[in-house]
């Protein structure tokens, strides 16, 4: 599966389209792999995963809440996420009216963690009123 890309000014390594775009920093094009020992705190894990940062945005005339979800590939294992201080969820909201932080660069700013709880195969997506976008990731070495 191609990563969904889009041109996004001042956020060069983004996937996603119009209006919800993730910041996971530079990447492959034909592929995206996290690798979990360059995670969150030199390598530390949680009790939901290995956590790795995305910067989730969403444009500034877009107003509906986007649901953020994820799993493993051939498994019944959903990813958890965690926006900014809020509680990790397996499926957060992202609020455009009530975003965490100011906004910056000409978009709403939601940073997060995934986290991801071993090597493999998983997906994200991204859902909100009348689209959607999901791609795949490989995690590990």
């Amino acid at each position: 599966m191609r990563v969904p890309r889009d041109k996004v000014p001042h956020f060069p390594y983004v996937i996603g389209r119009q209006p919800v775009w993730a910041d996971i920093g530079k990447f492959n094009d034909r592929y995206l792999a996290f690798h979990l020992v360059q995670s969150v705190g030199e390598g530390s894990h949680t009790e939901y995963g290995w956590g790795y940062k995305i910067l989730w945005l969403v444009a500034l005339d877009y107003r509906y809440p986007v649901t953020i979800t994820g799993g493993r590939i051939g498994g019944n294992r959903p990813l958890w996420f965690q926006i900014q201080r809020q509680q990790p969820s397996r499926a957060p909201k992202l609020d455009p009216l009530h975003p965490p932080i100011p906004d910056q660069d000409g978009k709403h700013n939601f940073p997060s963690y995934v986290f991801v709880p071993k090597a493999g195969c998983y997906y994200i997506q991204a859902r909100w009123r009348g689209g959607s976008w999901r791609t795949t990731f490989a995690a590990g070495r």
